[in-house]
C-alpha cells in the first residue's frame, strides 16, 4: 500500500508544526511539568513560583488581587538571575474579560511589592493610577497614566515642609519611566508666597520636587507633564 503524498505547501507544513507542538504540550503537562503545559500549574502561594512557565491561582497566598481567579507567567533574566512575575485578573463576573495587570520582581532573594501596570481599560491605556507617596507628600488628585506609549502626570502633591532641595515624592514603575531625565518648571497652586516648582522625573522613575523658596503654609505643587516611556 503506497504512503500518502507529503504536503510540502506552506499550509501543510504549518498544520504539521501545529500538531507536533500540541503533542509536546500534552506530553509535558502529563509529565508533572504542568507549568509548561497549555493549562499551567495551580499555585497556593505566588512566592513559590520561581521557575519560568504559566501559572494560575484562586485564593492563593501573596496573589495581587484578593481571592479572585488570576493567571500569569514567570520569566527568568538569564544575565541577572532576577525572576519576574506578570499576573492578569481573568474575569470580572465569569464572562467579561478583565485586563488588569500586576508585576513584581524577585531580586537578591526578596520579592518586591506588586505594582499595577494596567487597570484594564484598554491594552494601550493604563488608566489613571494613584502613586505611593514618600517623604511627607500626599494628594488624592495626583496620578500617572500611560496611553499609546506616552506617560502623563497630573495633580497637585502637597507637602507641609516645602522642600527647598530636590525631594522624591514618589516612584514610577518600570514601563512608565523616561529614557532620559525630564525636567519642567511649574507653579505652586496654593500657599504663600507664590513660587516656581521644579519637577524632575528621573530615568529610574523617581519623581522629584524642588521649591524655589520656603513656604509659610502647606502648598500644592502642580506637576502636569508628559514624556515617552522607556
Amino acid at each position: 500500500m503506497p504512503f500518502p503524498p507529503i504536503d510540502k505547501s506552506f499550509e501543510g507544513v504549518l498544520r504539521e508544526l501545529t500538531a507536533r507542538l500540541g503533542l509536546i504540550e500534552r506530553r509535558l503537562s502529563r509529565g508533572g511539568e504542568s507549568r509548561l503545559g497549555p493549562e499551567g500549574a495551580e499555585l497556593t502561594d505566588w512566592n513559590s513560583a520561581h521557575r519560568p512557565g504559566f501559572y494560575w491561582s484562586e485564593n492563593a497566598l501573596n496573589q495581587p488581587l484578593g481571592t479572585a481567579l488570576q493567571a500569569g507567567i514567570v520569566t527568568l533574566n538569564a544575565q541577572s538571575g532576577n525572576v519576574r512575575q506578570q499576573v492578569w485578573r481573568i474575569y470580572v463576573d465569569g464572562s467579561v474579560p478583565d485586563l488588569r495587570v500586576w508585576e513584581r520582581n524577585f531580586v537578591s532573594g526578596v520579592w518586591q511589592p506588586w505594582v499595577q501596570t494596567s487597570n484594564g481599560q484598554d491594552a494601550t491605556d493604563s488608566g489613571w493610577i494613584t502613586p505611593t507617596f514618600v517623604n511627607g507628600f500626599s494628594g488624592a488628585s495626583t496620578a500617572y497614566r500611560k496611553k499609546n506609549g506616552i506617560v502623563y502626570l497630573k495633580g497637585e502633591p502637597l507637602n507641609a515642609t516645602a522642600p527647598v532641595t530636590s525631594t522624591q515624592a514618589f516612584v514610577l514603575p518600570v514601563g512608565f519611566r523616561p529614557v532620559q531625565r525630564v525636567r519642567t518648571v511649574n507653579w505652586a497652586s496654593s500657599g504663600d508666597p507664590t513660587q516656581a516648582v521644579f519637577l524632575t522625573v528621573q530615568s529610574n522613575g523617581s519623581v522629584d520636587i524642588l521649591c524655589s523658596i520656603a513656604r509659610t503654609s502647606t502648598p500644592g505643587y502642580t506637576i502636569t507633564t508628559s514624556f515617552p516611556s522607556d
